[in-house]
């Protein structure tokens, strides 16, 4: 019951961002979703030669990943309203989703969950410096967060390796979000922070002190 509120209220979100049909563009981020195959184009080399003699640009590959899922939604020709409002779409639903199964896991409560999901959401500075500024590295993380919580909750509570190979696997396809030093800082604060309360609230016994040690430095 509660994700499909969560479901429908996403759509609605997005119904009412893209009711006039319009392409949003933020204000430091330009259209890059306009056309897709173009800016793949351009970020599959790290030297950028569109102006003066040149000069490189490595950050741009990282984003490689991120554009190819958009040339491929691009191939579709729903135009570029479509393709952004279908990217909005799936990270403000894997956002819910991400923080919704993390506060469940950790709080046992569906109730508390999706509370905590529904401010997660739509907070004042998720909606203006997130969704209303149109960061996309920023929108990224916004769902980035809540699965790399919930995985490593997951992968140290239950002892498998698994979840971490599948955090390293999110990680790597969604480095376009890593581009800016602010967000690697803050997404390995919230790591360590939750790593450091999970050590001293659930590892109990020895053997799980010395696995709860030995997985990040496997990982």
């Amino acid at each position: 019951m509660y994700l499909l509120i969560l479901v429908l209220s996403s759509i609605a979100i997005i119904a009412a961002w893209f009711r006039d049909f319009r392409i949003y563009a933020g204000g430091d981020t330009g259209l890059p979703i306009y056309s897709p195959s173009i800016i793949f184009s351009i970020v599959q080399h790290a030297w950028w030669s569109g102006q003066g003699t040149g000069f490189s640009y490595p950050g741009v590959l990282s984003s490689l990943p991120y554009y190819s899922v958009l040339v491929i939604i691009e191939k579709t020709g729903i135009g570029p309203v479509g393709i952004q409002a279908t990217f909005f779409f799936i990270c403000l639903l894997l956002s819910t989703f991400g923080m919704y199964f993390f506060v469940k896991t950790l709080s046992k409560n569906k109730r508390v969950a999706f509370f905590a999901t529904i401010f997660y959401i739509v907070n004042p500075y998720s909606m203006i410096n997130i969704w209303h500024r149109g960061s996309y590295p920023g929108i990224e993380m916004m769902f980035i967060v809540p699965w790399t919580l919930y995985f490593i909750y997951k992968g140290l509570t239950k002892g498998r390796i698994l979840y971490s190979s599948i955090l390293a696997f999110i990680s790597i396809f969604f480095a376009h979000a890593f581009n800016a030093p602010a967000f690697i800082a803050t997404w390995w604060f919230l790591i360590v922070s939750f790593w450091i309360y999970l050590f001293f609230t659930s590892a109990k016994k020895k053997s799980e002190k010395r696995f709860y040690i030995l997985l990040p430095m496997s990982s």
